[in-house]
């Protein structure tokens, strides 16, 4: 029974020993670096973890982000030991090698705490998968990478793109990335040329997704000129009717310097009582000067019978 006892012990810390030792691998090694903003699991702190993960070259790589992604990522934190964890009966977890996908142990929950990304960080990863997605040996996950991107894109999936044009063998795969990728650029292309360049790409292109992409580049403003301006003219305006109503009218006017500022309540009221000739201005009786538009009917009369 000596002999036996200290046999067991072996056992037990060759499986336990995964949690107490740092693991060589390069994967194991990025997670190490990162462990204390990965186990904080925070949007505004995550991002350098995932992509020193995403750039890392292991093979791992993507299998770690989806089951991350997927709440299958677990962390021993005395340690900082990560594992791939599945639940038994119990609170018993068994807890699997992220390199081999071999069983390590099977331990207690309360040893070990499991990673549960909220949506934002769940999205970043999303995002971090896409470079991998894009290059799968499988089309059909390829054009279904392109779907995701095509649907929701973002800044981050266009450097992905990019990267993923050079190797794609399928011509017709190739196409939509190459397409793909003109898209995103004219949103968000790093530098003006680049983007009109994208533009003109589509100059004679009516595609559903084209005109997705032009639409908000498109802006249509409302003004006012003496001369026709140098610019795409939709249509014009009338004044009076559902396009414009007077006073926006010569708001327009003013803003434009094409006419003179609207005078103020108190100033019609001082020209009003400064031009009273015979108990009325502007042909308006003054003891009819009590709605806002007698008071305008006054001030235009006088300033007829100024001008004439």
């Amino acid at each position: 029974m000596g002999r036996v006892i200290p046999f067991l012990l072996t056992v037990l810390s060759l499986l336990w020993a995964p949690l107490g030792l740092a693991q060589t691998t390069d994967i194991n090694t990025v997670l190490q670096t990162h462990a204390e903003i990965i186990a904080k699991g925070s949007r505004r702190t995550i991002a350098p973890a995932i992509d020193a993960i995403r750039d890392s070259g292991a093979p791992e790589a993507a299998t770690l982000l989806e089951r991350w992604q997927a709440k299958e990522l677990w962390v021993q934190e005395e340690e900082n030991a990560f594992f791939y964890g599945e639940e038994l009966e119990g609170r018993q977890v068994r807890l699997l090698d992220i390199v081999t996908g071999d069983e390590v142990a099977i331990v207690g929950s309360r040893d070990l705490k499991q990673l549960q990304p909220n949506s934002g960080v769940r999205g970043m990863i999303g995002a971090a998968l896409v470079q991998f997605q894009l290059s799968d040996p499988d089309p059909e996950k390829r054009l279904a990478s392109l779907d995701a991107i095509q649907r929701d894109p973002e800044e981050a999936h266009l450097a992905a793109l990019r990267g993923a044009i050079d190797g794609e063998a399928d011509p017709a795969i190739l196409a939509r990335k190459e397409r793909l990728e003109r898209i995103l650029t004219i949103s968000y292309g790093a530098s003006e040329n680049e983007r009109v360049t994208a533009i003109r790409g589509f100059s004679t292109d009516l595609g559903v997704d084209a005109r997705g992409a032009l639409n908000p580049l498109l802006a249509v403003r409302v003004m006012a000129a003496a001369e026709p301006p140098v610019a795409n003219i939709a249509r014009e305006l009338t004044v009076g009717s559902g396009d414009l109503t007077e006073d926006a009218a010569y708001a327009m006017l003013v803003s434009a310097s094409l006419a003179p500022a609207a005078p103020s309540l108190g100033d019609k009221r001082n020209a009003l009582a400064a031009n009273i000739v015979d108990g009325s201005v502007g042909g308006v009786p003054v003891a009819d000067l009590n709605t806002y538009e007698a008071r305008d009917r006054g001030c235009r009369g006088h300033r007829e019978a100024s001008q004439s």
